[in-house]
């Protein structure tokens, strides 16, 4: 069993629900063709960089990350598929490491703010604060090259 990332694009007009039908449709087909869903990131709505050519009118596209466990025979299966559904606008499959999937495994904690975190910045060197410009020797330069 190899690990992959699959990263799917809807239109978010289409709404919630038919966005969350469609990602329960394609991992049963990963279920289908063998592979184990190990995570489901959905990112929500976010500004394309770049519009679609086929869909100009489209600035925003919902994101979901799947992170996958499977046999190496599953992405050329889900391709096909992935292509002829309509409610997807583009999809990626990437291959990952192993890293990646434990990491996907792991549930996401959020930490508390420390002592260190909150402390005051650190002070810039003295050297930093020192630092100008004279400007004086730079127009007595001038003035021996010939310019105003």
């Amino acid at each position: 069993m190899n690990p992959y990332e699959l990263m799917l694009l809807h239109d978010p007009a289409l709404g919630d629900d038919k966005i969350a039908h469609s990602i329960a449709k394609v991992e049963e087909k990963i279920k289908n063709f063998g592979g184990t869903i190990r995570r489901t990131e959905k990112w929500g709505a976010k500004r394309l960089a770049t519009p679609f050519k086929k869909h100009k009118k489209i600035s925003q596209a919902y994101y979901t990350l799947i992170f996958i466990e499977a046999p190496t025979e599953l992405p050329p299966k889900l391709l096909p598929i992935l292509k002829v559904t309509e409610e997807i606008l583009r999809y990626a499959i990437y291959s990952s490491t192993k890293e990646d999937l434990e990491g996907a495994m792991q549930p996401v904690a959020v930490a508390a703010p420390t002592e260190a975190s909150t402390a005051a910045p650190v002070p810039h060197k003295k050297e930093d604060e020192a630092f100008t410009v004279d400007f004086s020797k730079l127009e007595e330069k001038g003035e021996e090259i010939g310019q105003p």
